[in-house]
């Protein structure tokens, strides 16, 4: 998949080293809901630091914001951010709203019916 901006790219990297590039957080994980796959011991999701282009970070360990501002390649609009700190600071500048990866997931569900 052609990656139309780095700041929102995300990977799924399975167990046998094949990885599945997606130019949005939102393409990653509708691909993972159709293909039932879990973030896990198996396969390994991670998204590029919003503030660090091409830095890449476990979803676990990544801290999101919903922001309207900035727009994503398929328009859902979620940042990800490396830290808690960058979280705040990027809300502080630029608004938006501090939500957890469960949020991501369930608005990508939201947007699929």
């Amino acid at each position: 998949m052609q990656i139309s901006d780095n700041r929102y790219a995300a990977q799924i990297i399975v167990k046998s080293d094949k990885v599945y590039k997606f130019d949005s957080i939102e393409c990653l994980i509708g691909y993972s809901l159709v293909k039932n796959l879990t973030d896990s011991d198996s396969e390994k999701f991670i998204v590029s630091d919003f503030l660090n282009p091409g830095s890449f970070i476990d979803v676990g360990k990544s801290f999101f914001v919903h922001n309207d501002k900035f727009m994503s390649p398929m328009a859902l609009n979620v940042q990800a951010f490396s830290s808690q700190s960058d979280r705040e600071k990027f809300v502080k500048e630029n608004g938006g709203k501090e939500i957890s990866w469960d949020d991501v997931v369930n608005m990508v569900k939201e947007t699929a019916q």
